[in-house]
């Protein structure tokens, strides 16, 4: 229906006329104008974090340690990690600009508001109490994947940091944090923060009492080589438990036994199909102060040609930077090569006379070359070479883990001021964690990582906004054919509301 209204055109000398549309006509009645917009919300990226809250009950447990409102503001912030990753001072603005803002409407989240909120659940024992809810409820099996790291601080005025090994090479106090996820589920289900000073074993012997107190029987570790050395793997011959740890080459029996196994490995009978791609097995032992320690020695084709090819691309590409490179007077010859060469640096051997004249060290190479394409697992425990191997490569999702958090912890060394606000990032970064692995682990079942990293999917599906209209309806604005692909592997419901919204 339009509403058309006639005039002179004094120009023209003619009669003309106005149209103003009024609305739509149907069966032969005016239909009420379509409101326009009042406000809209950031709401796709929300969907599926919301979801994995619910399904893994991750609400439901905060809520009882924490209280609704607390419980509320820890999941703000840990999805924003996911989505967003601002700082303290920025997650007001990003909450109200979100659909969080109408579903939980209120909240106190000023900079100021959030270190106070920091510091209360930071003196709690809320890890403890949100993990054991976590695995009496997913009641996971035996395999933990389990790893150590430190993460060094410049504060003065924490009394926990200490001096100890650093995993960062730096030479700053430290906290070391133990980080258990579930092999079976896919996330992490407990963390520990540990003193600096504190070694790995210690470390670890506490979290096998503490996962035995909550109900986890027969655990086996799965460790990295950084754990592997003479002391570490006496303990852990002499306990009842099942492991799995990759050996380091720093010991010579390893060399050896990596020589020695690369002459015959090559062999019809010691076939395994992983991952469809064919490996090389033989068994091997190493005496560790009288007890044998079971390895497993492993070869692979396909990756001993990507090694060398990487190697000698590298080595050749830093050696021809090195001769081209012109020494000021005021520089150390010595130095711009360890800085050119980096971990190739033991690879060659050089004199400068105004120039630098470099040699590749011929045997240092051989000897690394001769590794290539071999893997060597010790274990503990009647395993078979594929679950072995196919375990030991899992694991390094809790690698993948450690990533996460050093990065959503924002920039090294950690500029905190309270063990309290430590205790209190850790555990939201810890939730966040959760959220994040579980999404991948969809992602993996449904195929969706094929087309996109989890920070491209977010993306995608952040361009889905919830339009608020002026009459008070709620609309969601179109979905693309990317976006609909998404949302139907993820399960989700457009229309999805968490359980016991506070509004």
């Amino acid at each position: 229906m339009y509403e058309i209204t006639p005039y002179y055109d004094k120009e023209s000398k003619i009669i003309r006329h106005r149209s103003r549309y009024i609305g739509p006509v149907k069966d032969g009645k005016l239909v009420e104008k379509p409101s326009l917009p009042k406000n809209t919300y950031e709401y796709g990226s929300l969907l599926p974090l919301l979801k994995i809250a619910d399904d893994l009950s991750i609400n439901r447990y905060l809520s009882e340690i924490l209280g609704e409102e607390d419980a509320i503001k820890v999941m703000i912030l840990a999805m924003n990690k996911i989505i967003r990753q601002n700082s303290l001072d920025n997650i007001k603005e990003w909450y109200e600009d979100t659909y969080l803002y109408k579903l939980y409407p209120g909240l106190a989240l000023s900079s100021s508001s959030l270190s106070e909120f920091l510091q209360k659940i930071g003196k709690s024992d809320i890890i403890d109490r949100f993990s054991e809810m976590m695995i009496r409820s997913l009641k996971p099996r035996d395999t933990l994947y389990y790893d150590l790291t430190s993460f060094s601080s410049q504060s003065k005025n924490i009394e926990f940091l200490e001096y100890g090994y650093s995993r960062d090479n730096d030479d700053l106090p430290q906290v070391n944090v133990s980080l258990v996820s579930s092999k079976e589920e896919g996330i992490p289900i407990n963390y520990t923060i540990y003193p600096g000073s504190i070694v790995d074993m210690v470390t670890l012997e506490n979290s096998m009492k503490k996962y035995e107190a909550m109900g986890i029987k027969n655990i086996m570790f799965i460790l990295d080589m950084g754990f592997f050395n003479k002391n570490n793997l006496r303990m852990l011959l002499e306990w009842e438990n099942d492991f799995i740890i990759g050996a380091s080459y720093s010991f010579k029996e390893i060399k050896h036994i990596a020589l020695m196994a690369k002459r015959d490995i090559e062999s019809a009978e010691h076939m395994l199909k992983v991952e469809n791609n064919v490996i090389f097995y033989k068994e091997a032992k190493m005496n560790i102060e009288g007890k044998n320690l079971s390895l497993y020695v492993y070869y692979d084709i396909n990756r001993e040609k990507d090694e060398k090819n990487r190697f000698y691309l590298s080595l050749e590409e830093r050696i021809q930077r090195l001769r081209e490179k012109k020494v000021w007077r005021y520089e150390n010859p010595k130095e711009i090569a360890k800085e050119i060469m980096g971990e190739y640096y033991n690879y060659i051997m050089w004199e400068y006379d105004g120039s630098f004249r470099v040699w590749p060290r011929e045997n240092a190479i051989s000897q690394w070359v001769n590794r290539c394409g071999i893997t060597i697992i010790g274990y503990k425990g009647n395993y078979k070479p594929e679950e072995v191997l196919i375990w030991y490569r899992e694991r390094d999702s809790i690698e993948k883990m450690f990533l996460s958090l050093k990065s959503y912890l924002g920039s090294k060394p950690l500029r905190v001021e309270s063990i309290e606000t430590l205790n209190a990032l850790f555990f939201i970064n810890f939730i966040a964690l959760i959220l994040r692995h579980r999404l991948l682990k969809i992602m993996l079942e449904k195929e969706l990582l094929k087309k996109y990293s989890l920070e491209k999917l977010m993306l995608e599906l952040g361009k889905i906004r919830k339009i608020i209209l002026v009459n008070g309806k709620e609309v969601v604005s179109e979905i693309t054919k990317k976006q609909r692909e998404i949302i139907e592997k993820l399960n989700l419901d457009i229309e999805y509301v968490p359980k016991n919204p506070r509004v």
